[in-house]
C-alpha cells in the first residue's frame, strides 16, 4: 500500500469517526433523559413520581384541606356575640403559616349579619380553636360559619415537632368588680422548649356538663422563656350562668417564624 492510499484511508477513518461521534451525540440527546421533576416518572432518587429527593417534598403533592369540626356562636350579652370553631390540620409535615380564615354570622332569614377575616398558625397534625370576639348586631343570630381560605393560606414543610407548651393550675372563679359579678380563669403556662418566644397565643374554652362551649377567650403572652412559669388570666365581663365543668386551654407559638424566636 503506497503512501497516498494510506493517507486517503486515514482521512476516511477520521471522517467516519467524526460522523459516528456526531450520531452518538444526537442519539444520546434524543433517547436519553436524565430525569426531571415534571416528567411524570419516578427517577433521580425521587420518593414518588416528581416529588421527594431532589424535587418538592411529596407532602405538598398530597396536601389535604384543613378540617372544620364545628363553628358556634355564643351570645355574650344583648347584641354582642363571640364565635368559636375547632379545626384540625391533617397534614403530618405541613404547617399552615399563615392559615387564613373567614368567619360569618347569619340571622334567621339566612342573611349575613357579620363577617371577619383573620390569620392564625397551625402546626402539622394539630387541632386548635379559632376564636373571634365582639360581633355586634341586633339581628337574631342563628348560625356561625368558619371557612378556611385555601387559596390564601401558605404551607411550610417541616419534620420538627412543635415546642412543648404546657398549661397547668387551671382554675375558674366568679369575682366581683365594681359591684358586678364577672368570670375569670387563671392558669400557669410553662415553656418546656429550648428557646424564648416573643409571642405565645393562648385560647380558652369553658364547657358545661354536656360538653357545650359556653364561654371563650384568648390572650397573648410575650417573651416566654424556657422553664419559667408564667401566670395567665382570662376574664369575662359578666358571670357565666351555666355551671363550668371543664376548662380547655391551649398554647401555641409560631416557631417557624425566625422573628418570633428571641436570640440568647
Amino acid at each position: 500500500m503506497d503512501r497516498r492510499t494510506k493517507k486517503q484511508l486515514t482521512i476516511l477513518a477520521i471522517v467516519f469517526l467524526v460522523v459516528l461521534a456526531a450520531l452518538f451525540v444526537i442519539g444520546f440527546s434524543v433517547f436519553y433523559s436524565p430525569g426531571s421533576c415534571t416528567d411524570n416518572k419516578k427517577n433521580q432518587g425521587e420518593e414518588e413520581a416528581d416529588c421527594g429527593g431532589p424535587c418538592t417534598p411529596c407532602a405538598f403533592k398530597q396536601l389535604r384541606p384543613v378540617e372544620v369540626f364545628f363553628a358556634r356562636f355564643i351570645q355574650v350579652r344583648q347584641g354582642n356575640f363571640d364565635v368559636v370553631a375547632e379545626i384540625r390540620n391533617p397534614n403530618e409535615h405541613l404547617a399552615g403559616n399563615p392559615l387564613v380564615y373567614r368567619v360569618r354570622l347569619y340571622d334567621d332569614k339566612n342573611a349575613e349579619v357579620g363577617r371577619r377575616e383573620n390569620i392564625t398558625y397551625i402546626d402539622p397534625n394539630d387541632r386548635i380553636y379559632i376564636i373571634e370576639s365582639n360581633f355586634l348586631t341586633e339581628r337574631n343570630v342563628v348560625r356561625a360559619v368558619v371557612e378556611i381560605l385555601d387559596g390564601e393560606t401558605k404551607w411550610e414543610y417541616t419534620n420538627e415537632l412543635r415546642p412543648d407548651m404546657t398549661i397547668g393550675r387551671k382554675n375558674y372563679e366568679v369575682v366581683t368588680a365594681d359591684d358586678r359579678e364577672a368570670s375569670r380563669v387563671t392558669a400557669e403556662l410553662a415553656n418546656r422548649s429550648a428557646f424564648t418566644y416573643r409571642y405565645v397565643y393562648v385560647r380558652a374554652a369553658l364547657l358545661d356538663a354536656d360538653g357545650n362551649i359556653v364561654g371563650v377567650a384568648k390572650t397573648i403572652v410575650q417573651n416566654v422563656r424556657p422553664g419559667e412559669p408564667r401566670p395567665i388570666e382570662l376574664s369575662w365581663p359578666q358571670k357565666i350562668e351555666t355551671a363550668i365543668s371543664r376548662i380547655d386551654i391551649e398554647a401555641r407559638t409560631n416557631w417557624l417564624d425566625p422573628s418570633n424566636i428571641v436570640a440568647p
